[in-house]
């Protein structure tokens, strides 16, 4: 592994852990076992790796949902296989998942238009499948805008909680989620009263 890439590492555990204001080229330096003006010789800023976390967990976010979302199967099959791979994403890499979802809003103005914009195609995706879902009545949605949020805010929290060789796979986990959101958590007597 790359020095440079040392200092990524580093700097997206430090900034899951800490956020990205409180974690200092100090502390990078101490994580890396390297001295703090060392670390100029392989990043121009701490911005520079801010904007390299972000983009990379933009594109593994984006990467392959269109072709999820337009591919072929029912809406119920592709929506589930669409919460499979943001849980992938997600479980993939805790703490680059962390950072994009909770420290995207620190870039640099241009970048986080830039990622503001892929955030808002991604969601777009999301919304195209549940408005399909909706019209052809394959799901149950009343507003497919909060549907997304709320399926995309269920996955992006396991960024907080999940650990990797816990009780639950991530996969186990999206599943279980999938289900709750298709079937509701409340007994069919209860939905009945």
């Amino acid at each position: 592994m790359s020095r440079r890439q040392e200092i990524v590492d580093a700097a997206e555990t430090l900034f899951a852990e800490r956020g990205y204001h409180h974690t200092s080229m100090q502390d990078l330096g101490e994580a890396t076992g390297m001295l703090r003006g060392s670390l100029y010789a392989h990043i121009q800023s701490k911005d520079e790796l801010l904007v390299e976390i972000v983009q990379r967990a933009a594109a593994q976010f984006l990467d392959g949902m269109a072709e999820i979302v337009h591919g072929p199967g029912t809406v119920p099959h592709r929506l589930r296989e669409a919460f499979r791979h943001h849980v992938r994403v997600v479980t993939g890499n805790l703490a680059a998942a962390a950072v994009f979802l909770f420290e995207w809003r620190h870039l640099p103005p241009d970048v986080r238009k830039d990622i503001a914009g892929r955030r808002d195609r991604y969601e777009g995706l999301w919304r195209s499948l549940l408005s399909e879902g909706q019209a052809d009545g394959t799901l149950s949605v009343e507003d497919p805008a909060v549907a997304a949020i709320f399926l995309l805010s269920a996955g992006n929290w396991l960024a907080q909680w999940y650990r990797p060789g816990g009780r639950l796979s991530a996969d186990q986990v999206a599943d279980q989620f999938f289900r709750l959101a298709m079937d509701g958590i409340g007994s069919q007597k209860e939905a009945a009263s």
